[in-house]
């Protein structure tokens, strides 16, 4: 009950600063301070990590585990499940260096690393080998 409670509260506090905002941007269009036309929404990252993970054989491992182990800059401890084709993308926040990791039940835990220079898509093959 309390986990439920703290959820709804910590919800309704994320509306409430979101709805400031929009009474903030609201009130400076009301008076003019704020144009239409000097409104611009802009991507903040175009770098992306994409590729597969694929079997000692090549065929493509659903279900695999994909996280990074190192990066330029801190980023949250999550991890991503390969679809059904193996295949997985991961956002990169800045340019640098990655290490990522994947982890599949009956197969060694494999590293890659790879470099992001710049809005771009790098592609990678995991290649699993059996523990």
């Amino acid at each position: 009950m309390k986990t439920t409670i703290f959820l709804v509260l910590a919800g309704w506090a994320l509306f409430a600063m979101h709805q400031q905002n929009v009474d903030h941007f609201y009130e400076l269009y009301t008076r003019n301070t704020v144009q239409p036309s000097s409104i611009v929404m802009t991507a903040q990252n175009q770098n992306v990590i994409s590729g597969i993970v694929v079997d000692p054989q090549g065929k493509p491992v659903s279900d695999a585990r994909v996280y990074f182990t190192n990066a330029p800059v801190p980023l949250p401890d999550i991890a991503l499940l390969t679809d059904s084709n193996g295949k997985f993308s991961l956002s990169a926040p800045s340019t640098g260096i990655y290490t990522l990791e994947c982890r599949v039940e009956g197969f060694a835990p494999t590293a890659s690393t790879v470099t992001v220079t710049g809005n771009q898509e790098v592609q990678l093959e995991i290649r699993l080998r059996r523990e």
